[in-house]
């Protein structure tokens, strides 16, 4: 295969055969293979003890609670997980997979193994629980929202009857799972069709318990033919579906998964004097940076969610050219690009007027030109000796005001920049 984690897999197959023991590739990584998919994470089951596998390699070790114990090996193109099926059989082992689909073995010779009819289920594009889905579901609840990934995996793909009725009632199960579990199903789910995840969510009744800041009303009739959804749902809905269409970026859709996040109401005014809508954004954002942090997402990703939430609201209606040029010298293009492309999704789901987003749009592209390739005139220490300051925030705040004002106005020579920094900062306010 062209792929050099199943070209390794296969190094590992064959080491194991010398002795006589046999080996499969199991799980999603089949799946993928005969869906034409980019495999991921590439498991082995064998015939081989645990203590067999560390023998043949010294470097691989012993993980997991007795019944899911297995071996961890390191190898040049990633970690693989071996586990040991000695003394039943390989049709056993594929059992306790959750899924038929994912319970599908591989030779190394080619051969696929399919007891429990994965390739059938495939064709038909069914989401089914392996023997009894109940069973499946009991060893782990949050398999059910794993079920709504899958779903959401490729075009027309359903949740057979039984499995779905039993992932119903996994519901106050999955709700004392371990968190960190459930946002890596939810992570994993924004590569796909989060738009569809979030459907099938409500489908099974998991949303309040997967995603409770999307709390639909109790007075929504609760499937996807409905007229009556909740508004915010519904927006969330439309502008997953946008973002998922217009770009791959993990950020990005998880910003439109919050964006509808409600912040807790402050008392009073902001700093500005009128109502709490910005307090209310920001303190909306810190509220997903909490959830993100529970479910132990990546610091990158929950930071970069954060300040796209922080400034949701900035681009659709008409922005101080200043507060723009700021949060690109600030944030840098790429960061720029995402919140305008959050900003359009937003706009595109409500239906309202691109008009003073594409007014934003242009400053900031020009701004952009004539910051891009412009070296800084000056550096801190010519802004200390300028305006005679000690090294301190002032400094930076005079790097900031210079950068701001070249994407403004272009680029200044050490000369003019020098003059402009003693106008914007006279000694009485330096000090």
């Amino acid at each position: 295969m062209s792929y050099p984690a199943i070209t390794m897999a296969l190094t590992i197959m064959r080491r194991l055969s010398r002795p006589g023991f046999s080996s499969f590739i199991v799980g999603g990584t089949v799946r993928d293979l005969l869906l034409c998919r980019v495999p991921g994470d590439v498991d082995i089951a064998t015939s081989a003890l645990l203590e067999d596998i560390c023998s043949i390699w010294p470097e691989a070790r012993i993980v997991g609670k007795p019944g899911k114990r297995s071996a961890i090996l390191p190898t040049i193109e990633g970690t693989f997980d071996l586990v040991s099926y000695s003394g039943e059989s390989l049709s056993e082992e594929l059992r306790r997979r959750d899924f038929t689909i994912n319970a599908m073995a591989l030779s190394e010779t080619g051969e696929i193994e399919d007891p429990w009819g994965g390739i059938h289920d495939l064709a038909e594009r069914l989401i089914r629980g392996t023997a009894n889905p109940g069973d499946r579901l009991a060893e782990d609840p949050v398999r059910a929202i794993r079920a709504a990934r899958f779903a959401a995996m490729e075009p027309a793909f359903s949740i057979d009857k039984e499995t779905a009725s039993r992932c119903r009632e996994s519901a106050p199960k999955v709700e004392q799972a371990a968190s960190e579990r459930i946002g890596r199903e939810v992570l994993k789910a924004l590569e796909e069709r989060p738009s569809r995840f979030l459907e099938e969510l409500e489908k099974l009744d998991l949303l309040e318990v997967t995603l409770p800041f999307l709390k639909i009303s109790d007075t929504v009739c609760g499937n996807a033919s409905s007229a009556h959804w909740d508004e915010r749902f519904f927006s969330t809905i439309k502008r997953c579906k946008i973002t998922e269409e217009t770009t791959p970026d993990i950020t990005l859709r998880a910003a439109a998964l919050f964006h509808e996040i409600e912040g807790i109401k402050q008392q009073g005014k902001n700093t500005n004097g009128d109502n709490s809508a910005i307090d209310e954004a920001f303190s909306g954002a810190k509220r997903a940076g909490e959830i993100m942090a529970r479910w132990a997402w990546p610091r990158s990703v929950a930071k970069e969610v954060v300040r796209l939430i922080r400034w949701r609201g900035l681009l659709s209606k008409a922005a101080e050219p200043k507060e723009l040029r700021r949060l690109l010298v600030l944030n840098g293009t790429r960061w720029m690009d995402c919140l305008f492309l959050l900003s359009k999704a937003d706009i595109m789901a409500q239906s309202a007027d691109l008009s003073p987003w594409l007014e934003n749009r242009r400053i900031v592209i020009e701004s952009a030109f004539r910051l891009t390739g412009a070296k800084p005139p000056l550096d801190g220490k010519d802004v200390m000796k300028i305006l005679d300051i000690q090294e301190g925030p002032k400094v930076g705040e005079a790097l900031s005001a210079l950068s701001d004002e070249m994407a403004e106005k272009g680029t200044l020579d050490a000369e003019s920049a020098a003059e402009w920094l003693k106008r914007r900062f006279p000694k009485k306010d330096t000090t």
